[in-house]
């Protein structure tokens, strides 16, 4: 907005929108570290006068002295970075360039990722036609493609007959349930067979026939590791499929994201079932699917006995304080839990399910990472958490996200962090806090013998408070990020010099060897 205009929060996050956070005031204490070690390149043969010319229009656009440093480039970068991620779009002589190189026996590469869109319908039968040529490439990201089902189809060719290759992104690529029929068969005919290890297919409205023919592919051995499928149409009979999948033995799928899919409590309820006989599967991705208290307690069940999942992301479901309340009950009971990672803000539960998370976290060996509202939770239910902080856990990052005023709640966090010696990031984004909560924070930033990094929102915040804060830099050098979103640079001058000033005179250090400190 203009100068001086009042900023609302910005809403919670949704599944289909992760949130960009807003610009602000950064303190990062950077540790010193060599610089990294060069290399060693054996010089490579003469290229061919043919080979050369046909690469020249790559050479000038990757900005290299000849095509032999072109084909250094794609063997040594090539497995660290991305190797095309050009500010500019191809030309057509620049893309001729690149099916030569990918189809040269010579050819190292093993990453390609497209920054701008390249594959348009004239070009992706010709590229798919050089990657089945290739044997270097382990990894190919064309997400934002747009290849549709008959560029999905052309791509199904060549995967057959690729030797290599690991990693594919289609992100929005618009393949649909056709195209993906077409790349799950060519799977399924590989089997065992398929290096194939990682394969991106969110946002390609894909329904129930995509994740049962998926499902197919991981029943015919594919060891597929990561299946990710975020933003699709797939409803609750595509989950029972994938999860019917997941039962079998052998399951090598290591990541399943499902995310704004509805699946609903009778998806979540079979992949509950899976979870109990599966072995393999370490992070389930259910953010925004539809789910309340009924699947939340079938995934409740199969967590009490599950010793191998790590991660589950309930993000912005309708899980209340029944659920929540299971879900604790259950990880309690279970001994040999490995969970570490437990997101439920954007649900609907209350101080009651704060009251059985924070009797988790006094028993928890495992969990390391909590994610919640604070626009849910209340000051009552962030008390009780509290009180479970001021005693040591497991839990080394709490995030309350939300947009309501909660002091009372984040005073007694800030007491509790006094004691604590386990917690290292407290991150309130988005969290009204008043000038009391804000030299809380201070006070227990000061004091704290183990938290690094304090992310909240500076809306409504003085400069004196902002100074207080930033103030923890100089009497904590364990404190190593403070992040003040939204803080004023983006006001009036007037409190842009005043948060200058704030954080100027709060002794700061600001050596390159170890701080830097910047108001975008």
């Amino acid at each position: 907005g203009g100068k001086g205009e009042q900023k609302t929060p910005p809403p919670p996050a949704t599944p289909e929108s992760e949130p960009t956070r807003p610009r602000g005031l950064s303190l990062v204490r950077l540790a010193k570290s060599p610089p990294p070690a060069e290399p060693t390149r054996s010089s490579p043969p003469p290229v061919a006068d043919a080979d050369a010319k046909a690469l020249a229009p790559l050479v000038a656009f990757v900005n290299v002295a000849s095509a032999v440093e072109l084909l250094l480039l794609a063997a040594f970068r090539g497995r660290e970075a991305q190797f095309f991620t050009h500010p500019e779009k191809m030309d057509d002589a620049h893309f001729s360039a690149l099916l030569h190189l990918l189809q040269l026996e010579r050819c190292e590469l093993s990453l390609l990722s497209f920054q701008k869109q390249e594959l348009t319908e004239a070009r992706s039968g010709a590229f798919f036609t050089a990657l089945a040529a290739n044997k270097s490439l382990m990894t190919l990201e064309l997400s934002g493609q747009v290849i549709g089902p008959d560029g999905a189809r052309d791509l199904s060719v060549a995967i057959e007959k690729h030797p290599c290759l690991t990693a594919l992104g289609l992100n929005a690529n618009a393949i649909q349930d056709v195209g993906a029929l077409d790349l799950a068969s060519a799977l399924a005919r590989m089997g065992p067979r398929s290096p194939l290890r990682s394969l991106d297919l969110r946002g390609n409205k894909l329904a129930e026939p995509a994740a049962r023919a998926l499902a197919d592919v991981l029943k015919a051995g594919v060891p597929l590791q990561q299946l990710l499928l975020y933003n699709n149409g797939i409803c609750h009979r595509g989950a029972v499929a994938l999860a019917s999948a997941l039962e079998q033995p052998g399951s090598t799928l290591t990541n399943l994201d499902l995310q704004a899919n509805n699946i609903g409590d009778v998806g979540a309820s079979a992949l509950a079932h899976a979870v109990l006989h599966n072995s393999a599967l370490l992070t389930l991705g259910l953010r925004g699917c539809q789910i309340a208290d009924l699947g939340a307690s079938a995934l409740a069940t199969a967590l009490g006995s599950n010793s191998t999942l790590t991660s589950i992301d309930l993000y912005a479901n309708s899980v209340g304080d029944k659920g929540v309340s299971e879900l604790c009950s259950h990880l309690k009971m279970n001994e040999k839990s490995a969970l570490s990672s437990l997101e439920l803000d954007g649900n609907s539960f209350r101080t009651a399910g704060c009251d059985s998370l924070a009797g988790l976290l006094r028993t928890s060996t495992s969990l390391t990472t909590l994610a919640l509202s604070s626009r849910s939770v209340g000051n009552e239910g962030l008390a009780a958490l509290a009180e479970a902080l001021a005693h040591d856990g497991a839990l080394t990052t709490l995030v309350l996200r939300g947009d309501a005023p909660r002091d009372e709640g984040v005073v007694a966090i800030g007491r509790s962090l006094r004691t604590n010696a386990t917690l290292t990031e407290l991150d309130l984004d988005y969290t009204l806090i008043s000038e009391a909560g804000a030299h809380a924070l201070a006070d227990a930033l000061r004091a704290s013998l183990s938290l690094r990094t304090l992310v909240l929102c500076d809306r409504g915040l003085s400069a004196f408070s902002v100074a207080a804060l930033a103030d923890t830099f100089k009497h904590n050098r364990s404190v190593t990020r403070l992040d003040l979103l939204e803080a004023r640079a983006g006001g009036p001058a007037t409190d842009q010099l005043s948060l200058a000033h704030a954080v100027s005179n709060s002794g700061t250090p600001r050596g390159k060897e170890w701080s830097r400190v910047s108001v975008e």
